[in-house]
């Protein structure tokens, strides 16, 4: 009996230290991956990051933390890199520095400034309506 419970015991502490590898709700896309993505016509919310600053690096964390919320409706979060893959007709121009894009139906559906989506709530509010 002492066995079974030593083994009991041993299991429960061990499934308490072992964390499964959580996937990231915040995707990080290439081109193919985006487009790839895009034609699934899954709903879509991504940044097309051309350069870091203080406004992108705090947008950024709060988009992380609404991908988390995001994802129970069915929304892919992400950012592609624009200076590793740059995706034609979203990473140029001044308009793409501060705007993410809300894709549906494998369509841009908006585009919103950064200035209105700068929360999470902000952020899962949009994309939700």
């Amino acid at each position: 009996m002492w066995p079974c419970i030593a083994v009991s015991l041993l299991c429960m502490g061990f499934a308490g230290c072992v964390e499964k590898a959580a996937t990231p709700a915040l995707m990080e896309h290439t081109a193919a991956d985006f487009n790839e993505k895009l034609h699934s016509g899954k709903t879509m919310f991504v940044y097309f990051q051309q350069q870091v600053s203080d406004t992108v690096s705090l947008f950024l964390m709060e988009l992380e933390q609404s991908a988390d919320a995001l994802k129970y409706y069915g929304v892919l979060v992400g950012k592609v890199d624009c200076r590793e893959e740059p995706v034609l007709g979203y990473c140029t121009g001044e308009k793409a520095l501060s705007t993410a894009f809300l894709f549906r139906g494998g369509k841009e559906f908006l585009g919103f400034n950064l200035d209105t989506v700068f929360s999470v709530n902000s952020i899962v509010s949009e994309v939700l309506l």
